[in-house]
């Protein structure tokens, strides 16, 4: 896993594979934003991808 860091130093998100991991600063919970691998889509399917999906982890 990649830690992904402001220029103060402080962790912003982590990233593994197609998976970003952020955390809320307020209620802790996780949100996990997992990309669809492009590399199996043509050019066209990657177009009509809408986005990520998004998990919460308590």
């Amino acid at each position: 896993m990649e830690d992904i860091r402001c220029r103060c130093g402080k962790i912003v998100c982590q990233l593994k594979g197609n998976v970003v991991l952020l955390k809320c600063r307020h209620c802790k919970r996780f949100v996990i934003l997992e990309f669809a691998n492009h590399q199996k889509l043509d050019d066209e399917g990657a177009a009509r991808q809408n986005g990520p999906k998004i998990k919460y982890k308590e």
